[in-house]
This record gives structure tokens, sequence and C-alpha cells, in this order.
């Protein structure tokens, strides 16, 4: 985990307006959610999927924020970045509890850090912290998935979009 100081200021009230997906920050300040690509590479009967997605944080201060990713229960994440105004973290694969204390010190010294956990076998949590004001983040999460085969010979790719209310 890589981090990237941040300065301190105070509060936005002031929500701007969105049509689709939402960071919500820990506070319930919403980060418009600008643009998703999701592009997919098959071949041998397993796909490569990069789900990446445009956040930008209008508000006066660095923000917390936490999301719920669907993925399906049948693929592996293979890696997860972020990137602020261009600036690319990778994540690497921590045991539990040492990511979560690396991502908190980080997070305690004003620095940006992102965290992946798995909450379900298709459901996960990413948590990207002091995000600076006025900034786009890019987080990007690579998830290798077996395809299906189908009796009329043909190989079938199926990935979540959304994720049920109950576990909101």
């Amino acid at each position: 985990m890589m981090t990237m100081p941040t300065e301190r200021s105070m509060p936005s009230t002031i929500d701007p307006p969105t049509t689709g997906g939402r960071l919500v920050s820990t506070d319930g300040r919403a980060l418009p959610l600008c643009r998703t690509n999701l592009r997919v590479a098959a071949r041998g009967g397993i796909a490569r999927v990069v789900l990446e997605q445009v956040f930008a944080n209008p508000h006066d201060e660095p923000l917390t924020v936490d999301y719920k990713v669907p993925l399906p229960s049948d693929g592996a994440v293979s890696g997860f970045s972020f990137a602020i105004d261009g600036v690319v973290t990778v994540g690497r694969v921590e045991s539990k509890q040492r990511a979560r204390e690396q991502f908190e010190r980080a997070i305690i010294a004003g620095h940006t850090a992102a965290l992946v956990e798995q909450d379900r076998s298709s459901l996960f949590t990413q948590q990207v912290g002091n995000i600076p004001p006025g900034a786009r983040i890019v987080c990007r999460l690579i998830v290798d998935q077996k395809l299906r085969w189908l009796e009329e010979g043909r190989w079938e790719w199926r990935f979540p979009t959304v994720v049920a209310p109950r576990y909101l």
C-alpha cells in the first residue's frame, strides 16, 4: 500500500447532484459516479475482468469513503489499485489484520490509502481514506473468473452489477 499526503480543511455541507452510483463518505456525503468501465478478455474458459469506477470529490475537505462492490462468487480478485489525479497506488495482498493496521496508520498520518475486504463470496467492500478536496479517484479491481460451458458448445459469462438492499 502506497500513500500520499493530503491537507485538511473545513467541511462542506452541500452534496452535488448524482445520476447513478455513489461513493458515500463515512459521514454520509456523496461523491458522484462520473463513469464506470467494465472490460473483459476471455480465453480458454477464463475471463479477466477489469472493473473501473471514476468518482470525484467536490467537497472542500478530504473524505474517507466506503462502497460495496458486487463481484462474481466464482471469481477471484487478482489485483486492485486506485488513482488520484493520475497518481496510481497499487494494492498488495496482506492478512486482514495487517492490511487493516497499515490502512489505519496511513489514514491517521493524513495519507491517502485504500483497503479492499471480502464480506461474502460475492460482495466486497473497498474503503478509501483521505481523498483530497477536488480530486478525481479511479478505483480499479481485477477479477479472474471461470466461464461456464453450455451444452450448445458456447461459453457463458455473467457479472453482477448491483448489490441487494439487504447487504447495505
